[in-house]
């Protein structure tokens, strides 16, 4: 609605068009009907520490507590008609990893007996639990899915962590077409345990640790055999540490502490081709061997298809702002 939405220090979820401020239920945009129905629940309302709030065409889905039903999730519409979901009538079903479908939404929450599951809420106010996974250990509920990597959605199916075979968690996949559930790889833990997973050419990319390579870049494209490292910036049992990784036409710029002619490189700014599964490091920000910049120590890479940004030490001015332009990987420039 041309605006932003944040929850302050007294727990309020307040929208701002940039001019003026509002509680989210008092925005102008709402009619006077609209209004009356939230002012009667806008007090019950307010965020929690864990809050996540995803926005779509139709409205605003997030979790928050209601006084009535605690910390669960709801859906306020454009037009101002607000939805509740009990989804724990023992206690709290803490939602997290929300995916926005359009009309409806997929998320984490706990119904109180079968731990945490996958399910859907729709805009008419009802649900549909998606999932019944148990430990195969013991059989009791899990209590870790949707974590790290959350919930992706690749075609038909939904890429998520979840901790159901062992003792940490690993990629699983649900297919919304055949309503099943299936682990992609028992071999790659604790995905997108550093960074944020980015989605390119219809996979998702995220950091891993195998037993073999320690934490590196691996993808997914929804099958088990396409689940997999993809590429060791450190060969062997040394991590990349990767700390950064956004997408920027076929590539993925990533910070990572990698190794170039058998010299350890230190946190440096890399480009990797998706298409041909190269890496090359493009930005060093304290060159020489030996020399680490610790980018991405404080804040994270930001940017789009003509910037980026982050914080780094290039061994003269400490921690600093440092920029690089991904129009560089063209080799090709025309000045106006």
């Amino acid at each position: 609605m041309n605006g932003l939405v944040f929850s302050d220090s007294n727990y309020d979820l307040m929208w701002t068009d940039g001019v003026s401020l509002y509680n989210l239920f008092d925005a102008p945009f709402f009619g006077i009907d609209a209004q009356l129905i939230l002012d009667s629940v806008q007090n019950k309302i307010s965020s929690h520490t864990s809050t996540t709030f995803v926005v779509d065409e139709s409205g605003f889905w997030f979790s928050g507590i209601h006084d009535d039903i605690g910390f669960e999730m709801h859906f306020l519409s454009n037009d101002g008609q607000l939805i509740s979901w009990d989804l724990n009538s023992f206690e709290d079903s803490s939602p997290n990893a929300i995916l926005s479908l359009g009309q409806s939404t997929i998320l984490v929450a706990d119904d109180g007996i079968n731990g945490r599951q996958l399910v859907e809420l729709q805009t008419d106010g009802s649900h549909s639990w998606l999932t019944s996974m148990s430990l195969q250990s013991n059989g009791n509920p899990p209590t870790n899915v949707g974590e790290n990597l959350g919930l992706n959605l690749l075609g038909n199916k939904i890429i998520f962590d979840a901790q159901i075979s062992g003792v940490d968690p690993t990629v699983w996949s649900y297919d919304l077409l055949s309503n099943t559930v299936t682990e992609l790889s028992s071999l790659m833990v604790a995905p997108s345990e550093r960074v944020e997973p980015v989605i390119l050419d219809d996979r998702i990319w995220f950091d891993c640790i195998t037993g073999s390579t320690a934490e590196e870049l691996c993808v997914s494209d929804g099958t088990t055999t396409g689940t997999k490292v993809v590429h060791e910036f450190q060969p062997g049992m040394t991590s990349a540490e990767i700390r950064g990784m956004m997408a920027t036409d076929n590539h993925l710029l990533i910070i990572a502490n990698g190794e170039e002619g058998g010299f350890d490189t230190g946190h440096c700014l890399w480009s990797f081709d998706v298409t041909t599964l190269e890496a090359e490091l493009v930005y060093d920000p304290w060159l020489g061997i030996g020399n680490n910049s610790d980018a991405v120590n404080y804040g994270r890479l930001v940017g789009n298809n003509e910037l980026v940004m982050f914080v780094a030490d290039d061994g003269i001015s400490g921690h600093e702002l440092h920029l690089w332009s991904p129009l560089t990987l063209n080799e090709e420039w025309l000045i106006w």
